[in-house]
């Protein structure tokens, strides 16, 4: 089954790069989502990663550009600089600034710790850091007690019965919903559940994505629909393309 390209995510590398359209690389639409070999596939979650993380980041931004990956600002970016340090320090200072700034500043402390375990859990799971951490900013705008209108909890804005489903199936400890206040916590479950996501829609960002956001059975109604959901994966490239232009003014 094809599906077809919207113009979100197109339009967001294009918004990004607004002042040289060349530098995003989108000269034309395509005509069908673009996927590439499944991360997931090449890396076992519960052992030691046969890629590095330098490896597993390019191979994951790939999956999620596709044919427009090399032109794009993250594909020069990942291109031109293989060392993950700078990509790292950016995780490691973004969490420090924005948890300076919540609650008194009670997360600073544990925001070296915060940005470790991101690192760990999207090598784990075959994930580019700097897409964890934009479904993060989207998310909770990196609030660890952030309460979402429908009980959702934390950086991820996780469920608890859904963390509850998570912890079962993937061998995670959950102790109740005070667990997912606890950002590090918070983050195992919500790597987790993306990588289940992600394989339940055969590694289509654009659909696991979306999943992650309305849940699975309103993707399908979507696609039933012909229909392909758009506002939250957008939403998400937004932020994951512009970390690489932030991180592109620091480094190139």
């Amino acid at each position: 089954m094809k599906y077809t390209f919207y113009t979100g995510i197109v339009a967001a590398l294009v918004q990004a790069n607004a002042a040289n359209a060349q530098v995003a690389g989108i000269t034309e639409m395509p005509k069908t989502l673009p996927v590439s070999a499944p991360v997931a596939e090449q890396i076992e979650p519960n052992s030691k990663p046969t890629m590095n993380e330098y490896q597993i980041r390019l191979a994951h931004a790939k999956e999620l550009l596709g044919k427009y990956f090399d032109k794009s600002i993250v594909g020069k970016s990942v291109k031109k600089n293989p060392a993950v340090a700078a990509y790292d320090t950016y995780i490691k200072d973004s969490f420090e600034k924005a948890f300076k700034k919540k609650h008194g500043g009670r997360f600073a402390k544990v925001a070296g710790e915060v940005a470790k375990t991101l690192v760990e859990e999207s090598v784990r799971y075959g994930f580019d850091p700097l897409f964890l951490m934009a479904v993060i900013e989207n998310e909770s705008s990196f609030n660890p007690l952030v309460r979402g209108t429908s009980g959702e909890i934390g950086l991820m804005q996780i469920l608890p019965d859904t963390a509850a489903w998570i912890a079962k199936n993937s061998g995670l400890p959950y102790a109740g919903a005070k667990t997912l206040e606890d950002p590090v916590q918070n983050i195992r479950l919500g790597a987790a559940y993306i990588a289940y996501l992600r394989e339940k829609f055969d590694s289509h960002g654009q659909l696991y994505l979306a999943a992650y956001n309305m849940g699975s059975g309103n993707v399908k109604r979507y696609l039933a629909s012909k229909t392909m959901p758009k506002v939250y994966p957008t939403r998400v490239m937004k932020r994951y393309v512009r970390f690489y232009t932030e991180i592109s003014s620091r480094t190139l």
